[in-house]
């Protein structure tokens, strides 16, 4: 009972800290689409952080297990999530939660205009929740966040 307490009380601060961010992007492209499109796949006129597709994972998601973090952004977009292990473990996760994360940042970086608050925001948050999750070896936690990534990632996506 009580983790579910906590789980709900998670889910209501990263939802609640995601939705201003969420307003300034205009972009909804999927996971899919930029696997496919990776030349789509950079900070534009974002600065913090800048990436591409070839950026490491580690370079922007510090914290993240060592084989997740070697993966560049379009690795880990067409990864697996048992690529470094078992799906179920904090690396699956990670893999899982930073898909998402990854669309979040492009389609924040290709909106018109840019919104790099998002940008910033989004880095911020996941990282966050990486640290959460890693210190209370909590996978939910990633999950949780990668379901919210995903439904602001769905929606009208205008880039070719």
């Amino acid at each position: 009972m009580r983790a579910r307490i906590v789980l709900c009380l998670a889910l209501l601060i990263v939802f609640g800290s995601a939705l201003p961010a969420a307003a300034h992007v205009t972009q909804h492209c999927t996971v899919g689409f930029y696997k496919n499109h990776s030349q789509f796949l950079n900070s534009g006129t974002c600065t913090n952080p800048s990436f591409t597709k070839d950026t490491l994972v580690s370079a922007v998601f510090p914290n993240v297990d060592a084989c997740v973090g070697a993966m560049t952004f379009l690795q880990l977009l067409q990864a697996p999530s048992n690529a470094c292990g078992v799906a179920s473990t904090l690396a699956g996760g990670e893999i899982i939660l930073l898909r998402q994360a990854i669309a979040r940042l492009a389609n924040a970086a290709n909106s018109d205009p840019a919104s790099c608050d998002a940008v910033g925001g989004t880095t911020a948050k996941t990282n966050d929740t990486i640290n959460d999750a890693i210190s209370l070896d909590d996978r939910n936690e990633l999950i949780a966040l990668s379901a919210i990534y995903d439904s602001l990632n769905q929606g009208s996506c205008t880039l070719q």
